[in-house]
């Protein structure tokens, strides 16, 4: 890839990064049991990141927006953007990688379909080992524990994957050239779906 190229990844990575961020900002909760689980669409622009210039792009700019989220909003001291990276970077990983493969409508609709699995196990993982030792000190209720594992956290995950993957398929079928444009990749885009 030459400078030109790489400076056009650069540059159009940088701006999904911040859409991603300022996306986040506009979340809400869907489950009333667990008020503090918010629903934002940031993991969009990641995740076109991801189908437009590969999942290690994908997963840098999770990273970056995660250090933006650390700087100028955090309340977690970090944890909850290490977390999220683990989380969101799964996700995109797993479906830019499996788009990847078949660069077309089927691979971006499995691949986000896999992915949305994998975030929330990554997500149940994240919280069991991380997230609730350090936020839940004195431990929490052995029966709110599990429904909490056992509802909260896959029901929560499962329409955030959802969501975020109905919202990308859309959005990449009618802005992958322009993302792609003069990127110098010759990727089979959704748009001719």
């Amino acid at each position: 890839m030459n400078i030109s190229k790489k400076t056009n990844v650069i540059v159009k990575t940088a701006l999904l990064v911040s859409l991603a961020f300022v996306l986040s900002y506009f979340e809400f909760p869907i489950l009333p049991a667990f008020p503090w689980l918010k629903l934002d669409l940031g993991a969009v622009p990641l995740l076109l990141s991801g189908f437009a210039f590969g999942p290690m792009v994908g997963v840098l700019a999770v990273g970056f927006k995660e250090l933006l989220a650390f700087i100028f909003k955090s309340s977690t001291g970090g944890v909850g953007e290490i977390a999220n990276f683990l989380i969101v970077g799964s996700y995109v990983l797993t479906a830019s990688m499996i788009y990847l493969k078949g660069k077309n409508l089927k691979s971006a609709v499995t691949g986000t379909a896999v992915a949305s699995l994998v975030l929330t196990a990554v997500a149940i993982a994240a919280n069991i080992y991380i997230l609730i030792p350090l936020f839940f000190k004195d431990g929490m209720e052995a029966s709110f524990f599990r429904s909490y594992v056992t509802f909260g956290l896959p029901v929560f995950n499962l329409i955030k994957g959802a969501a975020v993957s109905l919202v990308s398929i859309l959005l990449f079928s009618k802005v992958s050239f322009l993302i792609k444009k003069e990127s110098g990749f010759n990727r089979k885009g959704l748009h001719s779906v």
